[in-house]
């Protein structure tokens, strides 16, 4: 597959306040020993729910849920242009809180998913979500070749929530040279001290999957 996820942790560690940056560390390996065990659906097989965060999504019937092993298994086959960081990702294999894909693994192209990330809201510069997600833009644009940016960060909603979000372009690449046209949206939502960060990814030329498969479950986000 390819899949950029795990640059949404990374990326989000880098903006961390320096007096934090330890304490931002310990929370990525926290999240990550307790939500693993729960990135398959809880109850019915299509709906997520983590009641520690308090957030909860729905599947199409004919999606999957990421599990932990397929997330190591992605970042082996996984690019970026700072070497370093790819080396540490891979030494690191911290999942998304919740991650969903329309393809079963593996999967030789862009795997059109979405993926959930919940950090404490507290660790970031700005509460502005409108700047904090300049900022995550700003970092992801190093990370990627051919980054541009379709829709600048601006104040919006998702699924009725207040939010911040944008659109761009980048191309994903594979360790033998190929390289895949990527449309990538990122919402920004804070939710009770944390702020919940929903990636989604597929082709810019739909050819795996439609935009429009993603509305359901952009819908169907619930904060309690």
């Amino acid at each position: 597959t390819l899949i950029s996820y795990y640059q949404v942790k990374l990326t989000c560690q880098s903006m961390v306040r320096p007096d934090n940056a330890m304490k931002a560390a310990l929370t990525t390996i926290i999240l990550a020993v307790v939500f693993s065990p729960i990135l398959a659906p809880a109850g019915d097989t299509n709906t997520f729910s983590a009641p520690g965060t308090g957030v909860s999504v729905v599947k199409p019937p004919n999606w999957i849920f990421l599990t932990t092993q397929q997330h190591i298994e992605n970042l082996k086959r996984a690019t970026l242009k700072d070497e370093e960081r790819m080396k540490w990702l891979r030494e690191h294999p911290t999942p998304p809180d919740v991650g969903i894909m329309k393809y079963r693994e593996p999967f030789d192209d862009v795997n059109p998913n979405v993926m959930i990330f919940v950090a404490p809201l507290g660790q970031y510069p700005t509460n502005d979500l409108v700047r904090t997600l300049s900022g995550l833009v700003a970092d992801r644009q190093k990370r990627f070749k051919n980054f541009s940016v379709v829709i600048s960060p601006k104040q919006t909603t998702l699924a009725g929530y207040t939010s911040a979000s944008t659109k761009f372009h980048y191309d994903l690449e594979v360790p033998d040279g190929r390289r895949f046209p990527a449309w990538g949206e990122m919402w920004l939502l804070p939710h009770k001290g944390q702020l919940v960060i929903v990636v989604l990814e597929l082709r810019q030329d739909e050819k795996t999957g439609k935009r429009a498969e993603f509305d359901p479950i952009m819908e169907s986000l619930k904060l309690n």
